[in-house]
């Protein structure tokens, strides 16, 4: 099983390109193989900027136990509702929602 898992790196101000490519090459260089990794820019000129890298890891031992004890306590089967927002004329499968014509 694989878990998301998103960091954060602070760009300063004033940075060379250079550096910053130094840096990204050694986070990515640093990645599990496969970890579907994506980049976005985050903030503004008040609070600063960063750089917000989600990827997939394999799940330690101790996320798996404890992934393991909420799914039993708190088991959810699909269909109960309750728990969707969605409209069951917007759920997936409603053939008015298809694309295909």
């Amino acid at each position: 099983m694989t878990r998301r898992v998103r960091d954060f790196i602070h760009v300063p101000d004033h940075s060379s390109l250079d550096a910053m490519i130094e840096t990204l090459i050694a986070l990515r260089d640093r990645l599990p193989a496969d970890s579907q990794a994506t980049l976005r820019m985050q903030g503004d000129e008040t609070f600063g900027r960063h750089f917000s890298i989600s990827y997939l890891r394999p799940q330690t031992a101790d996320e798996a136990a404890c992934d393991a004890r909420y799914a039993q306590a708190h088991p959810h089967q699909p269909g109960e509702g309750g728990t969707s927002n969605v409209p069951p004329s917007h759920q997936a499968g409603d053939p008015k929602l298809s694309l295909a014509a």
